[in-house]
């Protein structure tokens, strides 16, 4: 199924996580390509990793499945 991206985020050219479809889904307005949140999908997932196991180790398993974690 096509994910359904909202024509009122900022435009993106930047080649991250955040780029869906030719829109920023991280910020509200995009200055320059200079994105403070710029990560590579290969980045991102691993901070997700780093985060759902954090998770676990302080016993938060609803908030892994509250979000979709996936450890």
């Amino acid at each position: 199924m096509d994910e359904i991206i909202r024509d009122d985020l900022p435009i993106c050219t930047a080649e991250c996580f955040a780029n869906k479809k030719g829109r920023c889904i991280a910020l509200k307005n995009v200055i320059d390509e200079l994105c403070p949140f710029y990560k590579t999908e290969q980045q991102a997932a691993d901070s997700r990793h780093k985060a759902e196991k954090r998770l676990w180790d302080i016993g938060r398993e609803d908030l892994i499945e509250k979000y979709g974690g996936e450890i």
